[in-house]
């Protein structure tokens, strides 16, 4: 999950939006495929930024408010 973090930061870095959406969603796939909370928080943070940057903000404010 930490090189899902570190991809999405560089991916946001150089402007692709739509693959650090894609990345975000494989780290939370993980996530609650081992049941992390820790994972899901960081995925929820990743989904939340990724979408505020695609225009949608409605669903970066679901997932940011998510714990």
């Amino acid at each position: 999950m930490r090189l899902f973090a570190a991809q999405h930061t560089f991916l946001v870095r150089i402007g692709d939006f739509r693959g650090a959406a894609a990345v975000a969603e494989q780290n939370e796939a993980l996530a609650k495929r081992i049941a992390d909370p820790t994972g899901m928080m960081i995925a929820n943070w990743m989904l939340g930024a990724s979408h505020h940057l695609l225009g949608d903000q409605a669903s970066a404010r679901r997932h940011v408010k998510r714990h």
